[in-house]
């Protein structure tokens, strides 16, 4: 994997950006090897919480550093003051970095996956939510978890490969209730696969699903109205989901199904982008696992210089 990586980030047709630049080549390796490191000298970022909203954020142990600057670079950029900030371990974060992370931002705590595993099955109320979470992915937590712990008024999950580079005024207004949506969440372009919908023909035409476009939809961010969902609403998605239970897209299709049922809007595909170059007017890159080696080269830098540290 990691030789795939590095022949990506060699390859200008993969990563354009760093031809004929050898910082950029620099950059790639301290950031990708030496995070670790780098993170025990990471200022963090501490604030006064006084916005009433959560951001959760599900993180393995590999990817402290990247998670580190997409939720650095989102408080910074945003300017907001979050009540909480959740890190859900997939069960490999330890206690040296569950402390290290709460001594760098402010509000935040890490639930582990053992305190997760037995509050949540205790939680769960029908056997085929139970049987998902006990046998599914890791990325299952960010659905399940995610929509039975939080607890705020209005949730945000940002994934930990999410970065920002500009003010996401679309996100401020929705946490300060300015808009009259109940969702937001990221997208694919048209130029994209569209995602595959794998529920029950019956429940996809109940709603609606694909007329509300949630074919490309994509659960890098996603911010919502608690009160928008019901218990009854997640769990007759994972009645109707027709995806295994260890499949890696059933979180993706649960959560693109709960909002394609509410208010939402799509965040502008222009300004939060997957593929292309940032510019002046990007708001934030979701650099996808084909695309991670973009985040190491340029990415975490690049925000570095727009902050000027």
């Amino acid at each position: 994997l990691e030789l795939f990586f590095i022949y990506k980030l060699l390859n200008p047709k993969y990563t354009p950006v760093c031809v004929g630049d050898s910082k950029c080549y620099l950059n790639y390796f301290k950031n990708r090897f030496f995070g670790p490191a780098l993170f025990k000298k990471f200022s963090g970022y501490k604030f006064e919480g006084d916005d009433n909203f959560e951001i959760h954020i599900l993180c393995q142990k590999s990817d402290i550093w990247m998670m580190a600057w997409s939720l650095y670079s989102f408080l910074y950029f945003s300017g907001l003051k979050p009540s909480a900030i959740v890190i859900h371990d997939d069960g490999s974060l330890d206690a040296a970095i569950n402390s290290a992370l709460a001594s760098k931002f402010t509000n935040l705590r890490v639930i582990s996956r053992a305190d997760a595993d037995n509050k949540i099955m205790n939680l769960l109320r029908s056997e085929k939510a139970r049987l998902y979470r006990k046998r599914g992915h890791p990325l299952i937590l960010k659905l399940i978890d995610i929509f039975i712990l939080s607890s705020a008024p209005r949730v945000m999950i940002l994934d930990s490969d999410v970065l920002f580079f500009n003010k996401p005024e679309e996100i401020v207004k929705f946490v300060k209730g300015e808009v009259g949506l109940d969702a937001l969440i990221s997208g694919l372009p048209e130029s994209f696969e569209k995602f595959q919908i794998l529920v029950s023909s019956e429940y996809l035409n109940r709603y609606s699903l694909i007329e509300n476009k949630i074919e490309f939809m994509n659960s890098g961010i996603i911010l919502y109205n608690k009160s928008a969902l019901s218990e009854e609403m997640f769990y007759e998605y994972l009645d109707n989901c027709l995806r295994g239970y260890d499949d890696y897209f059933v979180e993706m299709t649960g959560w693109n199904c709960l909002v394609g049922q509410l208010k939402y809007d799509f965040l502008p595909l222009d300004r939060f982008i997957i593929k292309g170059r940032i510019t002046e007017r990007t708001i934030a890159k979701h650099y996808t696992s084909g695309r991670r080696q973009e985040l190491y080269a340029y990415g975490i830098d690049e925000v570095r210089k727009r902050m000027k540290i």
